[in-house]
């Protein structure tokens, strides 16, 4: 692996948004126009996995995370003889705001890892290297990024649609978001706005001008 420094870091974008509001849809398209992304519900999703090489320890402290709140009795739901159920986790873990902060605290550094480790292979200082990333401002992320994009769609529909895609109510996802920044004050802190809130055609328009842009910079 490359000597991992800060200079990676400045050379990659970062997208995000409130859940739902398209982020992954807009990387996708971003993708096609030849950027390759590299996804934290991924990289978290490959953490939780039983054949991550940390992921005993990952289980460990999650397992004390529950214990410590709790939530002992669930632990078994959670952790079945094999895996983990990810919507029984996050049932668990998303309702209560400290708890929701110090899983991040298990798994973002070793999201961060698993980040480090990709961009050095890819690193050539001529592919955009695009991180679609949920909780850029919440981790402080967005400080060392080359360029900071924020999707938006107004949260209504972001609402609609996370509860669609996710199988869970509206009412669970407003307690999520209640767990990260408002899209308003993302947009204040965004190098580049990007509109989710209108067709599919609308959409291409908005991402054709985010690419040229994204060209330009590089």
């Amino acid at each position: 692996m490359k000597n991992m420094n800060i200079n990676l870091y400045a050379d990659t974008i970062a997208i995000t948004g409130i859940i739902g509001s398209g982020k992954s849809t807009i990387s996708d398209l971003l993708e096609k126009r030849g950027a390759y992304v590299i996804r934290a519900d991924v990289l978290s999703a490959a953490v939780l996995c039983d054949d991550y090489e940390n992921y005993r320890e990952v289980k460990q402290k999650i397992c004390i995370l529950l214990k410590r709140h709790g939530k002992s009795d669930i632990i078994p739901q959670i952790f079945p003889e094999k895996g983990l159920n990810r919507k029984a986790l996050g049932e668990a873990i998303f309702q209560n705001s400290q708890m929701t902060k110090e899983l991040g605290e298990i798994i973002h550094p070793e999201v961060k890892k698993l980040f480090e480790t990709k961009v050095s292979r890819l690193y050539n200082g001529k592919k955009i290297i695009i991180y679609d990333v949920p909780l850029l401002f919440e981790t402080g992320l967005n400080k060392i990024m080359k360029k900071n994009i924020v999707v938006y769609a107004p949260e209504n529909i972001a609402i609609q649609r996370a509860a669609l895609r996710l199988g869970i109510s509206e009412e669970e996802v407003k307690k999520r978001l209640n767990h990260q920044i408002s899209i308003e004050k993302k947009m204040g802190m965004a190098d580049y706005v990007i509109n989710n809130s209108g067709n599919l055609d609308q959409l291409h328009t908005e991402v054709d001008k985010l690419w040229k842009y994204l060209q330009d910079i590089k």
